[in-house]
C-alpha cells in the first residue's frame, strides 16, 4: 500500500519539489483518505487529499470526508502541542502557596475580612490545581487514544467526534484556569497588605509567588479575549461550553476549507 500511496503522490509531485505523507489517515464510507504536502525550496508548494480507490467517490463525499480530515489534522495537533505544554507547566509556585494559605487559615490573629480573602484565595488555587490535574488525566487519555490507533494511525468519523471534545475539555480547563487567576489579582494584592501588617506572616519564598500572582492581569485578560473565540457569558455548565467551542471551530474550519480546498491539486473541481 505504502507503494502506491507514493506513487499517487509523486504523480502530482512538479519539478524539484519534495513531499511527505500525513500519518493519519480518514475511513470514511468504505475509503481510506490521505494528505500529501509539498514543498520547493522550503516554500510549501500544495497538496492533494485522496484515497486509492476513488473511482466511484461522489464530489459530495469528498467535501465531507476532507471537513472530517481538516479537522482531525488541525484539532490533534493542537491538542498534542498546548495540551502537552499545559500538563508539563511548572506548578510548583501554586501548590506551595496553597499549601501555606492553608496554613494561615489556622492564624487566629487576623481579621474576619482578612480570613474571607485568604479562604477565597484558597478556595480559587485549590481550584485552580484541580483543573491541572483534570487536564493531565485528560492528556493521558489524549495519547492512550492515539496510541491505540497505531501503527496503521486510522481514523474514523467517531474518532474525529471524540479528538473535538477532548480539543473543547482542554480549552474548558485553560480558559477556566486563566479566569481563575484573573479574578484572584486584586485578592492577592490584599494578601499582601495582610501580610505587611502581620509580618509574623512573611515568608521570602511566597511573596515572591503571590507578586508573580498579581501581575498581568490586563494581559491575560487579552490573551484570553484572543484565545476564546466563544462568548462565554452565555454558557453555564462545562457541556455547554464544550459544545458552543465544538459548532463554533467546526465553522472557522468550514470558511478556512474555502480556500484550502482551492489550492489542493487533486482532486480538481471540488469548489
Amino acid at each position: 500500500m505504502q507503494v502506491e500511496l507514493k506513487h499517487k503522490v509523486e504523480h502530482h509531485k512538479k519539478l524539484f519539489e519534495s513531499y511527505w505523507i500525513d500519518q493519519k489517515n480518514l475511513s470514511y464510507k468504505g475509503n481510506v483518505y490521505h494528505m500529501a504536502f509539498y514543498k520547493r525550496f522550503n516554500k510549501d508548494t500544495g497538496g492533494i487529499f485522496f484515497t486509492l480507490r476513488d473511482e466511484n467517490v461522489t464530489k459530495e463525499e469528498y467535501l465531507e470526508a476532507f471537513e472530517l480530515y481538516t479537522l482531525l489534522l488541525t484539532r490533534y495537533g493542537k491538542t498534542l502541542k498546548y495540551g502537552t505544554e499545559r500538563k508539563n507547566i511548572n506548578m510548583i509556585g501554586f501548590e506551595k502557596t496553597n499549601t501555606y494559605l492553608n496554613d494561615v487559615q489556622n492564624n487566629t490573629s487576623l481579621t474576619k475580612e482578612d480570613f474571607s480573602i485568604i479562604n477565597s484565595l484558597h478556595d480559587s488555587i485549590e481550584q485552580i490545581l484541580d483543573y491541572q490535574k483534570q487536564l493531565s488525566n485528560l492528556m493521558n487519555r489524549f495519547n492512550n487514544f492515539i496510541k491505540s490507533k497505531e501503527p496503521k494511525n486510522i481514523y474514523t468519523p467517531e474518532d474525529v467526534d471524540e479528538i473535538l471534545k477532548m480539543n473543547a475539555e482542554l480549552d474548558y480547563l485553560q480558559n477556566r484556569q486563566i479566569n481563575l487567576l484573573i479574578d484572584s489579582t486584586d485578592e492577592f494584592k490584599l494578601l499582601q497588605q495582610i501580610i505587611q501588617h502581620n509580618p509574623d506572616l512573611s515568608n521570602a519564598e511566597i511573596n515572591k509567588y503571590i507578586a508573580e500572582f498579581t501581575k498581568g492581569k490586563e494581559q491575560m485578560r487579552e490573551e484570553l479575549a484572543q484565545a476564546t473565540y466563544i462568548d462565554t457569558s452565555k454558557v453555564q455548565s462545562k457541556e455547554e461550553y464544550m459544545d458552543a467551542y465544538i459548532q463554533d471551530y467546526i465553522q472557522r474550519q468550514r470558511n478556512s476549507n474555502k480556500k484550502i480546498i482551492k489550492e489542493l491539486r487533486y482532486p480538481v473541481n471540488l469548489t
